[in-house]
């Protein structure tokens, strides 16, 4: 993070105003590639990094998830019909956690971790980018209305709540497109969250000590 923003600085002084408003044809390419340069580095490639922090924390949840209830040899009694109803991934160690240890997550992290969870899913399923348009949608879309650069006026194709939370986070730019664009910050409470829900279900299940 901090070697990403040295070299941001580094790029915005290769360039004074008086170069911009002088250039010739050569001097005009040499800043276009600068652009493209630029772009890339402190734009594309921490996106990655950071997109890729969120899928990988996300896996490493679930399955901590899954190896505790696996560690309290958690087993409820299910029939055929219940194979759907016991879900995956996180819900069903939810599940088990509710019905074999009589624990019920605290909803507040519950509802924090599903909307990770939306992230981590567009992340993966449409590379963090949303559908949008520019006309005013016909009839009831549930097209979110977005402001982009202060004026001009976008139509988001998303969950208002999946919306909400990317706004709060300030996770979602519009560059061309609309995409999820994590942070360095976005990714530290991800760290902070994940702590703190572990040792509070660990607390709870007099696991560990206060």
């Amino acid at each position: 993070h901090t070697m990403l923003h040295d070299y941001e600085q580094k790029l915005e002084k290769a360039y004074t105003i008086d170069d911009l408003t002088d250039m010739d044809e050569d001097a005009e390419i040499d800043y276009d590639q600068y652009l493209e340069h630029f772009a890339s580095v402190l734009g594309d490639f921490p996106r990655r990094i950071y997109s890729s922090f969120i899928v990988s924390w996300y896996s490493i949840i679930e399955d901590m998830l899954f190896q505790l209830c696996e560690d309290l040899g958690l087993g409820i009694s299910v029939t055929v019909q219940d194979t759907i109803r016991l879900g995956t991934g996180i819900q069903r160690s939810r599940l088990f956690l509710a019905e074999a240890a009589n624990y019920t997550i605290d909803n507040d992290p519950w509802q924090e971790l599903t909307k990770i969870q939306k992230v981590r899913n567009k992340i993966v399923h449409a590379g963090g980018r949303f559908a949008y348009s520019r006309d005013v949608p016909n009839g009831d879309s549930g097209a979110i209305p977005v402001p982009v650069n202060g004026e001009t006026i976008y139509y988001l194709y998303a969950e208002k709540s999946l919306y909400r939370y990317l706004d709060k986070h300030e996770l979602l730019k519009f560059y061309g497109t609309f995409f999820i664009n994590p942070s360095f910050e976005y990714c530290s409470h991800l760290v902070m969250f994940g702590e703190h829900f572990f040792t509070k279900i660990l607390h709870d299940l007099k696991l560990i000590s206060p």
